[in-house]
């Protein structure tokens, strides 16, 4: 996997619209002070160091995979891959209390979900359980349905703006989230229809949706830990999530899954929903405690129950490694300027919880700045964004910015920041 080392992404947005310009003259700077979002690294430090890779990531990257079908999946396929950035600390969110929320809950009933789909004998999993989150999101006002094959295939080895993988090899959410974030997609499934066997897809396809924010829940710390799930299945339709799959912890009589392993997750799914009741004797191997999740899965309608399936609260992989992708008119902007298409793939961060970063850009032409993008890396993140034109002191005029805004990002993830009309703007 390949990438460069980075602090925060941050995207800018334009629009061409003749309403309304603001003239770039040299450059575009952006100063975003982030508060509360770095990883403390070295002691005292007042220089940033590189963040430690995943020691998943780093033992995936030195493991032998072997290509032999493995017999604990039922003869389906897989292909979560770790992502070299390790976001297991990611601090709680405030979100209503589990007694909030009903004892069942199902996208099904509410028409909020799209058909189960069918990964084949591909390591895509991921691109499956990402666009189960985002078209769900969409419903029932809007029925997409994207092309998993384009984004398997142009985060490849085969593309430029790819990683080092072939297309059928894995990945994960924070993949997918770069291919969506840079406008790669979302494409139309019948535009370039999903194949295992395909390596190319089509260029100068229309793109449907914009991504703009990329939602990271934090995991859960225990088996009834599952507000910020339900929290998030309730306003924003399907859940990513990542779990253990083997066979032998499934229960092809009730579609029920309990797994008490250590082994990693290799597996992505999308949580479409609970049964707070569900009994603990459904499962293959009895539980300590009733409840289970309503699972998606992406091994076609004939597995499961028609494609999905319960997996118990006390399963000890599932339900963590959490997103979900939400999407907007692409009509909002025209233009996007960024550095990182392969998005976020490493940090960086020293002792004290405040930073500013810098970015700067030259615009294409005479254009409206509308928004700004960026990665926080924990929940609740303050923020301070500052933009200056023509810059002749570093990265910044003595003049002052011509824009700021300040917040705060509930959840860890992506963001676009939607810029008001300001001082110097007219």
């Amino acid at each position: 996997m390949k990438g460069r080392n980075r602090i925060q992404e941050i995207n800018t947005k334009y629009n061409n619209s003749k309403k309304k310009r603001v003239t770039i003259f040299s450059g575009l700077i952006f100063l975003l002070l982030i508060l509360g979002s770095l990883t403390a690294f070295g002691a005292d430090s007042s220089i940033p160091e590189l963040a430690p890779e995943n020691p998943e990531f780093e033992e995936y990257q030195e493991s032998d995979i072997s290509p032999e079908p493995d017999p604990f999946l039922d003869g389906h396929q897989i292909g979560l891959v770790p992502s070299p950035i390790e976001l297991s600390y990611i601090s709680d969110i405030s979100v209503p209390k589990a007694a909030s929320a009903p004892a069942y809950y199902d996208l099904r009933a509410l028409n909020r979900l799209t058909s189960v789909k069918d990964q084949g004998t591909a390591g895509t999993c991921w691109a499956f359980a990402s666009y189960s989150s985002l078209e769900s999101h969409l419903k029932p006002g809007e029925d997409w349905d994207f092309s998993e094959n384009n984004m398997k295939n142009l985060l490849s080895s085969a593309y430029q703006e790819g990683f080092d993988r072939d297309p059928n090899d894995g990945g994960n959410r924070i993949q997918a989230a770069a291919y969506l974030a840079r406008w790669s997609g979302p494409v139309k499934e019948s535009d370039d229809p999903y194949s295992t066997f395909s390596g190319v897809s089509p260029a100068d396809l229309p793109i449907k949706k914009h991504v703009q924010d990329v939602i990271f829940i934090p995991d859960r710390e225990g088996p009834l830990d599952n507000e910020a799930i339900k929290w998030a299945v309730q306003n924003y339709g399907a859940v990513y999530t990542t779990m253990h799959y083997n066979n032998t912890f499934y229960s092809p009589e009730y579609y029920s899954y309990y797994f008490n392993g250590t082994s990693e997750p290799n597996h992505a799914v999308a949580i479409v929903g609970w049964d707070d009741s569900y009994d603990r004797s459904n499962f293959s191997k009895v539980p300590p405690g009733n409840g289970a999740f309503i699972m998606k899965n992406s091994w076609g309608p004939e597995w499961g129950d028609k494609g999905y399936f319960y997996v118990s609260y006390y399963d000890s992989k599932a339900g963590n490694g959490s997103s979900v992708f939400t999407a907007e008119n692409p009509e909002n902007y025209e233009y996007i300027y960024q550095y990182d298409p392969l998005g976020w793939v490493s940090s960086m961060g020293y002792s004290k919880p405040l930073a500013w970063v810098s970015n700067v850009f030259t615009a294409k032409s005479d254009e409206v700045f509308k928004a700004v993008s960026f990665y926080t890396t924990d929940s609740n993140c303050n923020y301070e964004i500052y933009i200056y034109t023509d810059p002749v002191s570093g990265p910044i005029n003595p003049a002052g910015p011509v824009l700021s805004k300040n917040g705060t990002c509930l959840t860890a993830g992506y963001h676009t920041i939607a810029l008001n009309k300001m001082r110097g703007i007219t």
